[in-house]
């Protein structure tokens, strides 16, 4: 899927800030060893407010599609098998992580099933 992907690693905390569709943001990327999921906190530096605070990260679902955002943050398995985590080392590798326009998200997904239903 088209988007800004982030630079992320297999690091267990990372943080890093960026401006996005008119956004100052705050990235804190986390993982849970007893889960053995990624979750993050979104961080408004403008409006000094979270977005979200520990939100989970699963493959193709977007997170944030509810709350009034431009955007969505999706985790992408880059081998198009669609497996979403199995270890903390496929961050960056396997795993990658955008921030995606959400009316080209919801286009992507509107193409991609009427192509299934035919």
């Amino acid at each position: 899927m088209d988007g800004y992907r982030i630079l992320v690693t297999a690091e267990p905390l990372q943080e890093q800030s960026f401006d996005l569709f008119g956004y100052k943001l705050r990235f804190t990327l986390r993982f849970n060893s007893i889960s053995g999921l990624w979750n993050y906190d979104l961080f408004d530096l403008e409006k000094e407010t979270f977005i979200c605070q520990s939100f989970g990260l699963a493959v193709d679902a977007p997170s944030l599609i509810s709350m009034n955002l431009p955007f969505v943050v999706v985790m992408e398995d880059l081998s198009g098998l669609g497996i979403n985590s199995i270890h903390q080392s496929e961050m960056g590798k396997r795993l990658q992580v955008a921030f995606v326009d959400k009316r080209l998200y919801r286009e992507a997904v509107r193409t991609s099933n009427k192509a299934v239903s035919r």
